[in-house]
């Protein structure tokens, strides 16, 4: 059975074999993928056009930096392998019944 976005596929499948690479990040590359189906279906689009050539790890010691850019010169998209999907932060503020309320919180990206 022929795969639904072959051109993606190739480029997630050669994503798999770059140095530093672990199967849980290409693991949630393709849960990326599949949470959103218009996404997928332009990026195989682009793959198909050779708009994307494939997909490549932020080098290690790279300092803040974003979940994810496009090289036009490469056609890559450079993904960070070391983003935190919880990220601590601490609140506080002052209200009517208490000053100094505090709560540490943990949204998810």
């Amino acid at each position: 059975m022929a795969t639904p976005h072959p051109a993606l596929d190739v480029a997630v499948q050669q994503f798999a074999h770059e140095p530093g690479v672990a199967p849980a990040d290409v693991a949630a590359l393709q849960a990326a993928l599949t949470s959103d189906p218009d996404l997928t279906q332009r990026l195989d689009g682009a793959a198909a056009s050779g708009a994307l050539h494939g997909f490549a790890p932020t080098p290690p010691g790279t300092p803040n930096a974003p979940i994810g850019t496009y090289d036009p010169a490469s056609h890559t998209v450079t993904l960070s392998l070391n983003t935190k999907s919880k990220h601590p932060m601490q609140i506080c503020w002052d209200d009517d019944s208490r000053d100094g309320n505090e709560k540490m919180v943990y949204p998810t990206i």
